[in-house]
């Protein structure tokens, strides 16, 4: 009998540690992996470079929500309908608070797919870290207002249905990867699947 896929997402706000926990993770796995900002920065790049962003980068972004995530979804139903497993890192800010967001993606699938939600949230002081370290252009709205973003952008722990879901709370990355480490040997338990790692 085949095993199901595992569809691992990490979640979180910007400069959280998705990408790197979750590279760490496909590196050491061999599960492909989809970054969320690998798949559609140079299309918003092109963009940005020929019609420009109006009054700020972030509506701006939020202005292509839509039609970015939109091109990250279609291409983690593909790798489900081909049973394929995958390791995914996005905001998804969005999709987080909808409780059949994982039911809808896999609506119409014929292969059994499990998804198992990690939301990355470091603390504060780390989190700045790791924004700075990353020196992108996309940040720089939220480093200069950096006590204003906090407030406003709380943290919210997703309340869609994975099968199942953990809140990685880290001070440091090191120890946020074998906290995602070890929640995956309590997916092999409760999932009665098999991963590598």
């Amino acid at each position: 009998m085949r095993q199901p896929c595992i569809l691992f997402v990490f979640s979180g706000k910007p400069g959280t540690g998705k990408t790197t926990v979750a590279r760490k993770l496909a590196a050491s796995t061999g599960i492909a992996y989809l970054d969320y900002d690998t798949i559609v920065q140079p299309f918003l790049q092109g963009i940005e470079e020929r019609a420009g962003i109006g009054e700020s980068r972030l509506g701006f972004y939020r202005a292509w929500r839509k039609e970015s995530y939109g091109t990250l979804v279609s291409a983690m139903r593909e790798n489900m309908e081909l049973g394929c497993s995958l390791i995914v890192s996005a905001p998804f800010t969005s999709e987080m608070q909808d409780p059949v967001f994982f039911s809808s993606l896999r609506s119409g699938i014929s292969s059994d797919c499990r998804a198992v939600s990690f939301h990355m949230v470091p603390d504060a002081a780390l989190h700045l870290k790791m924004l700075q370290q990353r020196s992108s252009y996309r940040d720089q709205e939220i480093l200069e207002d950096w006590e204003g973003y906090l407030s406003s952008h709380s943290t919210e722990r997703p309340l869609w249905d994975a099968d199942m879901e953990y809140e990685i709370a880290f001070s440091d990355t090191d120890q946020a990867y074998l906290d995602v480490l070890s929640a995956i040997d309590d997916c092999k338990k409760n999932l009665e699947v098999e991963i590598c790692h």
